[in-house]
């Protein structure tokens, strides 16, 4: 009885992880989704002020590299991935409860 309960378990955070992937997948590559807005805004941003948008790469990529390199970051690696877990999950629910309610992810 304990293994079957594991095993539905498992099989219900599954869904979840894979629900959360797929809604999320969806509203990115969709037509008019996540991702052609933010391209949009970003080259937008970029034609617009380009001595700008090259200080703030500089910007961050100097930033990453000083977090990549620090100590703190190397702590932190377990509970950022823990972190993306249980929004994974959230996601899942949210996608899933959408589906059932609307119809629609």
């Amino acid at each position: 009885m304990k293994q079957t309960i594991e095993y539905l378990e498992s099989f219900a955070v599954m869904t979840l992880i894979a629900m959360g992937l797929t809604g999320a997948v969806y509203h990115l590559f969709r037509e008019g989704g996540w991702m052609e807005t933010a391209g949009g805004n970003l080259v937008h941003f970029i034609t617009n002020s380009p001595l700008l948008a090259l200080a703030a790469i500089l910007c961050t990529v100097i930033l990453a590299h000083m977090r990549r390199h620090s100590s703190r970051f190397q702590r932190e690696n377990g509970k950022a991935a823990t972190g993306v877990f249980y929004a994974m999950l959230a996601a899942g629910a949210y996608f899933m409860g959408r589906l059932m309610l609307v119809g629609t992810l």
